[in-house]
């Protein structure tokens, strides 16, 4: 009996045994399956300081070399000597017509001040003098060339600016009784549509040197992609019904030119947009059948009664100086 009952005991013993296979720490090993400290490398993958190198791609100081365009606007068109001097002389009888008729007895003399160093070296000599006294005979302005002198001084504030680094300056005689000197302008200029040649948002606009010197002149009023933001004061009409004027209209340069308010004159000057030789449209001044073409965007070309401005080869405004 007792053989019998231990057969059946050792058996049951044998069953439990199996349940001590399930060795839960061999199967159970989480830290070899969720290795999340391998797989989770976050400070691997997420290495924003090689990924977002913005010292390497926003090299702003390389690529804005602004005093290196700047300095084209000095540079004469051309680098031949003889080329060169004809457009110094042309800038500067352009400069004179104003003066052009005057009576010698009036002045004393006619001063041009260089201070750009190529400048000086293409005007110094006498053959330099004897050319444009020369020019200056054939253009009506008789009267002034043998009162000519160049000089490397700096010229006083209101001289007139011919180009960079180069201004001149008529000297007046005092008035003893006699015949009187013109008076001053009295600061005030009427801008109308010439004929229909094109439209403008008003009918005439009105410039007033006791409000401001500088008068902007564009298609449209609100030029927002230029800094700073540019506002018109002469506005040509952008949004034109008529065909035929819209399609002049269209030549205009949304900056194209300034009139500006300089000792007791009102000038032109050519913005970057419309002066053609900068890659622009054109800005010419038209006078007694005569075209003056703004060929540098530096050049302030003097305005009288009656000149008429030609933008983009299409719009032409009238000027009436207001007496």
């Amino acid at each position: 009996m007792l053989d019998f009952l231990k057969n059946i005991v050792n058996p049951t013993k044998k069953v439990d045994q199996p349940k001590q296979t399930e060795v839960k720490p061999e199967t159970e090993q989480k830290p070899d399956t969720e290795l999340k400290p391998d797989t989770e490398l976050k400070p691997d993958t997420e290495l924003k300081p090689d990924t977002e190198l913005k010292p390497d791609t926003e090299t702003k100081p390389e690529t804005e070399t602004k005093p290196e365009t700047e300095t084209k606007q000095i540079l004469l068109p051309s680098d031949n000597a003889i080329e060169s001097r004809e457009y110094i002389i042309n800038a500067i009888i352009q400069s004179l017509e104003p003066m052009q008729g005057l009576s010698k007895d009036k002045f004393n003399g006619l001063t041009i001040y260089i201070t750009e160093q190529r400048l000086q070296l293409l005007t110094e000599g006498k053959d330099f003098m004897q050319h444009l006294c020369a020019q200056m005979d054939n253009h009506g302005f008789e009267s002034l060339s043998d009162l000519v002198a160049i000089t490397n001084d700096t010229a006083p504030n209101n001289a007139i600016t011919v180009m960079p680094g180069m201004r001149l300056m008529l000297h007046q005689k005092e008035s003893k009784g006699g015949e009187e000197l013109p008076p001053p302008a009295t600061g005030k200029m009427r801008i109308f549509i010439f004929e229909g040649q094109g439209s403008m948002q008003q009918a005439e606009y009105i410039l007033n040197a006791k409000e401001k010197q500088v008068f902007h002149i564009g298609r449209i009023k609100f030029v927002r992609d230029l800094s700073p933001r540019r506002i018109n004061d002469v506005v040509i009409k952008d949004d034109e019904s008529v065909d035929e004027l819209k399609k002049l209209n269209s030549k205009v340069s949304r900056s194209h030119a300034d009139i500006i308010w300089r000792d007791g004159m009102f000038f032109i000057k050519a913005m970057r947009g419309g002066c053609r030789p900068e890659g622009g449209a054109a800005t010419k001044v038209i006078r007694n059948e005569q075209e003056t073409e703004m060929l540098t965007s530096n050049m302030l070309y003097p305005l009288r009664d009656g000149d008429l401005i030609e933008l983009g080869k299409a719009v032409i405004l009238q000027v009436n100086i207001v007496e």
